[in-house]
């Protein structure tokens, strides 16, 4: 993978952001994405089929012949983008208070005496829609260097070997029958 050239300090239209490196995301962050990611797949795949059956009753002169990205397709897609910017944002600026009638809830205030509202899912989606589109378009060039590469170490050295070998023992060493 390679190092973003994303990552630092960033000013949004109220704020600022600070991102970490994607290399340094915790995997407790990046695991949601992952799934996610899988679950964005399967929703994906289903939008595909409906469109491809309202398609062919357009073509019998069936009605239901028109289809549009459906509810559960969009929110994955929030889902998704969010929790690459939960992951990838380290620190903001943006300042607010608990909603005392939403439990949990805290609202965008922009008043230097109020606290910082804390980074997550939740209050991420409290921030003006101007912030929130500035940090995604931040965020969504990084967001495939959180995946992990399964790919082959192009160095002819860098080699897992035999599990025996690597925990100390010679293959010579190592028991290749068992006797009950």
């Amino acid at each position: 993978m390679s190092e973003s050239n994303n990552t630092g300090h960033h000013v949004t239209p109220n704020g600022w952001i600070e991102l970490r490196e994607p290399r340094l995301v915790p995997e407790k962050l990046r695991r949601p994405i992952m799934s996610q990611m899988a679950d964005m797949g399967k929703v994906a795949q289903q939008a595909d089929d409906a469109v491809k059956a309202a398609e062919l009753r357009a073509q019998l002169g069936e009605p239901g012949g028109v289809v549009g990205i459906d509810d559960e397709l969009m929110q994955a897609l929030y889902r998704y983008n969010d929790l690459i910017a939960v992951a990838l944002v380290r620190e903001w600026s943006f300042k607010g208070k608990p909603n005392p009638h939403d439990n949990g809830a805290w609202e965008f205030t922009g008043v230097a005496e109020d606290r910082f509202i804390p980074i997550s899912m939740e209050t991420l989606g409290t921030l003006p829609g101007e912030d929130y589109d500035a940090i995604l378009k931040i965020v969504s060039p990084m967001a495939m260097e959180l995946m992990p590469s399964f790919g082959v170490d192009p160095d002819p050295k860098a080699t897992i070997g035999n599990s025996d070998e690597s925990a100390g023992h010679s293959v010579e060493e190592s028991p290749t029958q068992s006797t009950l």
